[in-house]
């Protein structure tokens, strides 16, 4: 993700999940990857495909945890 850069006013406000979407997403030598804090995904073909497998995945991990949370009730 080096060489990215966001631009805002001092004015403006702008959510955590904004900024984590925002820099989740890159091209590297010609494929797309997304990351997460478990690590980098890809390559995709285009962004479209990365961000599809990136609301897949964090659909996946959601249930993980719920399940977690059920487990240890």
């Amino acid at each position: 993700m080096p060489g990215q850069t966001l631009t805002v006013r001092n004015s403006d406000a702008i959510s955590a999940d904004y900024l984590r979407a925002a820099t989740r997403f890159y091209q590297s030598n010609g494929g797309w990857f997304y990351a997460t804090r478990e690590g980098e995904h890809g390559p995709f073909p285009d962004r479209a495909a990365a961000e599809a497998d990136a609301r897949r995945y964090t659909g996946l991990q959601s249930h993980i945890e719920t399940a977690r949370q059920k487990r240890d009730v």
